[in-house]
């Protein structure tokens, strides 16, 4: 944001600012008109971050000259009009590259890293796209608003919108990430508008109406300490620990603002509109305690009522085998994250305290820490069965169980620790034992409760995080070392601190005791698994092993034979993965307290019982049945649960199905498991499982088949070919030997001809929402069963295999084709013209094989079942672009050939557990290379 004759000169950074704060906004505006000085904030790595992102930039542009394009780099002119003016003037002419381009339309203006002169007419014979090389691993929502700008000021400039633009970091290469513009164009303008009408306001205006609530932002806001400094004059409620944004906003409506008064409230007479009011009286409490605690050296604090299995009594007993964890990590330095540093205390034979840490800068230090922690742990669970791993807060379990699925290591020895309660997290015992005048819950602002004083003071240590961040983001391996001193004195004092608390949370617990509280000790779970689920593991790792014989762990060192085959191994327990997180999901959620699920999506708190409702229900034979179901009222409050989810109670018993949700009215209907009687669930939440052994077992069997060929080569005689092909990405394969559109062929028509044509091979179908690919599909279908061919559909839901199937009675309806379908059972009663509904696998295999049907929709699950191999010529993927390529490789032992249709722009397919590098892939992004796309 700058101040020009014409008034203020707004840009892409200005936008990105306005959505992380309004306040922000305001306090830019004042610099730029010259009424405050913007404060200093310093920035240990700024000056190599600016050269860094400058020799990046200069290898990519280096990279468009080797290819022979013809490059005007503009970064000499420092007038920003008259770089404007050039710019303008480069793309009349028409050249190739603009490096450091201007834009500008009327009040906004962006600088655009590179662009790139592309076909497409528009005010010339040209057009261009803009491309931004940024140093972060993983590109950000402000890197795309930013570039959503530029190709709106583009669009101006050219007369046509930008049909993509492009992100190069150091992890994509020189192709760069390309998106679609009119993704996110609409949001684009939305956030461009809301900004201008703020300007409109005026700085003082803008700065007097927005109060500068606390952000995210505000880690890295020079405004920082201004903005702190206002809200602790005022008192405001962000003061009070726990007190959400929601809750604050409810009660400033009803005249309670400040933490003095809400400290001072005995009930409250207005009626919420979103919440329990337990949660409520709950921040109300916090802010007495930390109103009674002003001043002290030592905030006050008061214990909570005793709850069965919370708080106090989730303490085990103290062990000699006992460690307390912490982690350093950045979501940002690369796709999914670094874990960089591992901090381990122990208590030795004295009582004092012994630290050991490991650090990883890179992916595979990360994976060898990873192991040696998990190592350094075992080795003390073998000598003490019945320690712990005491953590702060549910970061480090979380994070285990990501680096146990990115690296597909010590999976069974992180299960055993989740399985036998190994892992104590002392945050939640906090926030379930008591109340403390602290303004957070973090550790750092409790150590006042137990006198513990650190070594690195905080504010050098956010320093010395930050500049971590930063170079991790940025592939800056030369990290200072005293900055690498400062962040390894701070996980110390985090891990010394977690031992500290832990003892002065055992005094506590000690003390009531004596005063006759009853606070029984956890009851011990088991470590092992099961036999079943024992001889899974040891059987993948038997394939795994022999899969990988002679494989480099270096991408960059395998052949695509080796890549095949080290993908396969590593998909063979994806599922697994995917499991685990999904059940260390639920038992986060069972063990949170229950005010705590108002802010879960996947969960509902505050029900209330209404009625039963009674429904009429179709079996598969179209026959009616009655059925009842309980419908709860619920406060308002954020919730994603969704029709079919498979609901829990806090206790982690089965509470049934979730049959409809009616959101304005705020009520939610259940088909319970069994009658509740007068004990209604307070809470619920969402944990559906659904038994992944039909798949695991399918790609054990391709293993198996690669172990016996000697590889993943196809050839004559080897089994399953098309799931070989698929792992080898390999071009589409046809009989008549030649994959080329004919002269006049329209897209459809070459698409029908090669579906037809595919030799036990893969055809990938790309192309944007629209653009007839759902079409294109059915006409391909059709096409194949009149040539006597039988023809499967699958996706990633009920829903879009039945469009599919639809379309395909739509093309048929002259000569029409026998449809059927396995729906889930709660939509066997649903009624498509033209669309049989079968009950059960068993018939849905009778129905192909006896002619009942030529084409069959189901779902992964029915067609990775070993009586279902090669039972199709063809299997349809819809969405592949939103199913994993292990899914689509474990059904594809269903047929001889396989057809994608998809949009690689699209949303994947939500993974919930972590996987190595490319294995989370989907179906369509492992295939895109040779595809045929609809445009």
């Amino acid at each position: 944001m700058r101040q020009s004759p014409g008034g203020l000169i707004l840009s892409a950074t200005d936008v990105s600012n306005s959505l992380a704060c309004r306040q922000l906004t305001g306090l830019d505006m004042s610099v730029a008109l010259g009424a405050r000085k913007r404060p200093f904030r310093p920035d240990p790595l700024r000056d190599l971050l600016i050269a860094r992102g400058l020799a990046h930039e200069k290898e990519y542009v280096d990279w468009l000259k080797g290819l022979g394009r013809d490059v005007l780099d503009l970064h000499v002119i420092k007038d920003p009009e008259e770089a404007a003016s050039a710019t303008l003037d480069a793309m009349r002419a028409g050249q190739d590259v603009i490096v450091q381009a201007a834009l500008r339309d009327g009040r906004w203006f962006g600088l655009p890293d590179v662009l790139l002169k592309t076909r497409g007419p528009g005010t010339w014979a040209w057009s261009y796209e803009a491309v931004d090389t940024k140093l972060s691993q993983e590109t950000r929502g402000g890197t795309m608003l930013q570039l959503g700008l530029y190709c709106e000021l583009l669009r101006v400039a050219q007369g046509v919108e930008p049909e993509h633009f492009r992100v190069v970091t150091p992890r994509s290469g020189h192709g760069g990430e390309v998106y679609r513009t009119a993704d996110y164009a609409a949001y684009v303008r939305l956030i461009r508008g809301q900004l201008e009408a703020t300007v409109a306001e005026g700085a003082d205006a803008v700065i007097a109406r927005s109060y500068p609530e606390p952000v995210d932002h505000c880690e890295v806001c020079a405004w920082f300490h201004g903005c702190d400094t206002k809200r602790r004059a005022d008192d405001h409620l962000s003061l009070v620990a726990g007190a959400s944004r929601s809750q604050r906003r409810e009660l400033t409506e009803n005249g309670i603002a400040a933490l003095t008064s809400l400290a001072r409230c005995e009930g409250f007479a207005f009626k919420l509109k979103r919440g329990a009011a337990e949660t409520l009286l709950r921040v109300r409490d916090q802010a007495k305690v930390q109103f009674a605690s002003r001043g002290l050296a030592t905030p006050l604090h008061e214990l909570r009522p005793v709850v069965k299995d919370q708080g106090l009594v989730r303490l085990p007993e103290p062990n000699p085998g006992d460690v307390f964890l912490d982690l350093e990590g950045d979501p940002f330095a690369v796709e999914g994250g670094r874990e960089y540093l591992f901090g381990i205390v122990k208590v030795d034979a004295t009582g004092a305290p012994q630290y050991r840490a490991w650090w990883a800068m890179t992916h595979a230090e990360e994976g060898e820490a990873f192991r040696s922690v998990i190592d350094f742990i075992e080795a003390r669970r073998a000598q003490h069965p019945a320690m712990h791993v005491y953590h702060y807060a549910p970061y480090e379990p979380s994070a285990f169980g990501r680096l146990m699925g990115r690296h597909a290591t010590r999976s069974e020895e992180v299960d055993a620790l989740f399985r036998g309660g190994h892992f104590i997290d002392l945050y939640g015992v906090v926030r379930q034992a008591l109340l403390a005048g602290v303004e957070r819950y973090s550790i750092k602002n409790l150590e006042p409760l137990y006198g513990f004083v650190r070594e690195v003071p905080l504010e050098s240590a956010r320093s010395g995080l930050r500049a971590m961040e930063r170079g991790l983001e940025t592939g800056v391996a030369d990290i200072p070392l005293e900055v690498r001193g400062v962040v390894e004195g701070y996980n110390k004092d985090d891990c010394v601190s977690t031992l500290r608390l832990r003892d002065w949370l055992e005094g506590l617990r000690a003390a009531e005791i004596a005063r006759g509280v009853e606070l029984p000790r956890p009851a011990p779970e088991e470590s092992k698994p099961s036999e079943k689920v024992d001889e899974r593991a040891k059987r993948v790792e038997d394939l795994r092993g022999k899969l990988l014989v002679g494989i480099s762990e270096e991408r960059a060192k395998r052949s695509p034979e080796q890549q095949a085959r080290w993908l396969l191994a590593y998909m063979l327990d994806w599922h697994r993965r995917e499991d685990k997180a999904a059940w260390w999901e639920y038992f986060r959620l069972k063990d949170l307290p229950e005010e705590d699920l108002f802010e879960e999506r996947q969960a509902v708190a505050g029900l209330e019982f209404v009625k039963t409702v009674e429904i009429i229900r179709k079996t598969p034979k179209g026959k009616e049945k009655k059925a009842v179901l309980y419908r709860y009222g619920y406060p308002p409050q954020e919730m994603e649960m969704r029709r079919g989810d498979d609901l829990k109670s806090k206790d982690g018993k089965d509470l049934g199905k979730l049959v409809a949700v009616h959101r304005s009215e705020r009520t939610i209907d259940i088909d319970v498991n069994a009658d509740p009687g007068d004990q209604h669930p307070s809470s619920a939440f969402a944990h559906t499982y659904v038994n992944s052994a039909p798949m695991e077992k399918a790609l054990g069997r391709i293993a198996d088949g690669v172990l016996r060929d000697g590889g993943v080569v196809v050839g004559a005689g080897k089994e399953n070919p098309v799931a070989r092909h698929l792992l080898l990405a390999g071009s589409p394969r046809v009989r008549s030997g030649s994959f080329r559109k004919g002269s006049g062929e329209t897209d459809v028509a070459f698409a029908v001809r090669v579906a037809a044509d595919l030799d036990e091979s893969v055809l990938a179908i790309q192309g944007p929402p629209g653009a007839g690919k759902t079409y294109a599909g059915a006409q391909m279908i059709c096409d194949l069963v009149k040539r006597g061919k039988r023809v499967g559909v699958i996706a990633t839901s009920h829903k879009v295999i039945r469009i599919l199937l639809r379309e395909v009675v739509t093309a048929s309806a002259e000569n029409p084709i026998r449809v059927a379908h396995l729906p889930s059972k709660s939509d066997l009663g649903d009624v498509s013209p033209g669309i049989e509904n079968v009950a059960d696998n068993g018939p849905a295999r009778q129905a192909l094989k006896t002619g009942q049907a030529s084409v069959l929709g189901g779902t992964s699950w029915m067609w990775a079942r070993e009586e279902f191999a090669k039972s199709v010529d063809v299997l349809f993927v819809d969405e592949a672009g939103q199913m994993s390529l292990a899914n689509v490789l474990a059904a594809s032992q269903a047929a001889s050939s396989v057809v994608l249709l998809g949009d690689p722009q699209h949303l994947e397919q939500p993974i919930k557990g972590a996987h190595p590098e490319g294995v989370d892939a989907s179906g369509l992004g492992h295939m895109l290379g040779e595809s045929l796309t609809i445009p």
